[in-house]
């Protein structure tokens, strides 16, 4: 049957489905915008916290913007798929209130027809999410921790905490049990030497000052223990010691920069590891075995993750009109319910990455099978 007056044109049902299309597809677009605008500031609520902590510390604007900007991808990593998933909850639980699914399922329209757009949305998201985890977030994370190092010496002495170990410092690990100034208190510094001894300086006072080179800082201790793991008994000193003369704190652009974790690694970079470990592997290292089984969860993992946009979609679709409420609260409370459950196995996964008999790269894709396998039965279902 063709609409009149409008010739060879298309059917009355082309018409109606296009119309019905864009009403879903600007239904879901609009909740998603929404969902993931709150979702990415909630993911990052602890760099922004970070930065309010950096800010009172007086560092600058420009560093503070930087870090916030290289925290923004690994956020998005986790907040697509929820807001896929919480967009889907309540776009289609609406559609169900409304009666609006009912009455397109009176009209002859097929339920499958009607979600169509939202899943080729929802895989649209997938592949871009497949790009953030697997280059955009890995580089992302990197240079935030190189940002802590290309600061001036003396910011880098402000980013010393209480109570917390310090890492930038080139070939040492800093802690600082109190700071009043310049005067600090409880003082730990711990060095690897060649061989695996470990060296141990413990002082119950001390002091950091910028070199003149403004590339370095001179660590003077007082009152000062000094022990070696491979060496007894210790050695005491009660004199005033300088360990080290000077400490480098631009490590960065001195050739030294901070090793890549496996999720600081670009894919590129996490293949070529990968290769390295199994190689080692081969040659009969006994701890290259898990150090692959950790790469191939971290693999395995960004991918999951991105895929979780088009499992999400496929779940929460069918939950929404199942739920048939309006209540937007419902709608994220289920969400974060079932997001939760999802990412309780990628912290399985991790937690097993040093067993490789168990193959904990495949944990990661049981929720994402699991979640396409039932909903697109409860979809059928509901068809």
């Amino acid at each position: 049957m063709e609409l009149a007056g409008t010739g060879p044109g298309p059917t009355l049902e082309s018409a109606i489905l296009k119309i019905l299309t864009r009403y879903v597809v600007n239904s879901f677009g609009v909740v998603l915008a929404m969902t993931l605008l709150v979702f990415t500031f909630v993911m990052s609520i602890g760099a922004i916290f970070a930065v309010v902590d950096l800010l009172a510390k007086g560092l600058s604007c420009r560093f503070l913007l930087d870090y916030v900007f290289c925290s923004i991808p690994e956020a998005l990593t986790y907040s697509v798929p929820v807001s896929i998933l919480t967009s889907a909850l309540l776009t289609f639980g609406k559609l169900s209130a409304d009666g609006e699914i009912t009455a397109m399922k009176a009209c002859g329209v097929s339920l499958w027809r009607v979600v169509l757009p939202v899943l080729a949305a929802s895989l649209l998201a997938s592949l871009w999410c497949v790009y953030v985890n697997q280059q955009l977030s890995p580089k992302a994370q990197y240079s935030r921790r190189l940002l802590r190092r290309r600061v001036s010496v003396a910011d880098a002495i402000k980013l010393i905490d209480e109570g917390r170990p310090y890492r930038d410092a080139a070939g040492i690990v800093l802690y600082v049990g109190k700071k009043n100034g310049n005067a600090w208190e409880n003082v730990r510094v711990c060095r690897a030497e060649p061989g695996g001894n470990v060296v141990t300086i413990r002082a119950r006072r001390g002091a950091l000052r910028p070199m003149p080179d403004g590339k370095s800082a001179k660590l003077t201790l007082y009152e000062v223990t000094y022990t070696q793991t491979r060496r007894e008994p210790p050695q005491y000193y009660t004199a005033e010691y300088e360990y080290p003369s000077t400490i480098r704190l631009d490590e960065v652009g001195q050739g030294t920069a901070p090793p890549k974790k496996n999720r600081d690694l670009p894919w590129g970079e996490l293949v070529g590891r990968i290769r390295g470990l199994k190689a080692s592997a081969l040659r009969g290292d006994p701890d290259a075995a898990g150090a692959v089984t950790a790469l191939y969860v971290e693999a395995n993992k960004r991918f999951a993750l991105s895929l979780a946009c088009v499992a999400f979609a496929f779940l929460g679709i069918p939950l929404g009109i199942k739920a048939h409420r309006k209540e937007s609260s419902v709608g994220v409370a289920i969400s974060i319910f079932l997001a939760f459950n999802f990412y309780v196995f990628l912290i399985v996964a991790d937690s097993l990455a040093q067993r490789p008999a168990w193959q904990p790269e495949w944990i990661v894709w049981f929720p994402v099978v699991l979640s396409v396998v039932l909903g697109s039965c409860l979809v059928q279902r509901a068809n």
